[in-house]
């Protein structure tokens, strides 16, 4: 998350159970609202480690969610 563009990027992917960088090889920015920013931060400090998003089981979310 970069806190001072107020978004995310997305630097890797995964495909077909494989972590690598997107197809175009560049990184992606996705603008995220203000408020929901300042949760995430609050977050970020009270959960060190943790996916934002884990799947059913933890672990990453499969690529048909």
């Amino acid at each position: 998350m970069d806190l001072n563009a107020c978004g995310i990027r997305l630097r890797l992917s995964v495909a077909r159970k494989k972590v690598s960088t997107p197809k175009n090889k560049k990184a992606r920015f996705r603008p995220v609202p203000a408020a929901l920013m300042e949760e995430l931060q609050r977050w970020m400090l009270k959960t060190e480690g943790q996916m934002l998003f884990p799947g059913p089981e933890g672990g990453r979310l499969s690529n048909n969610r």
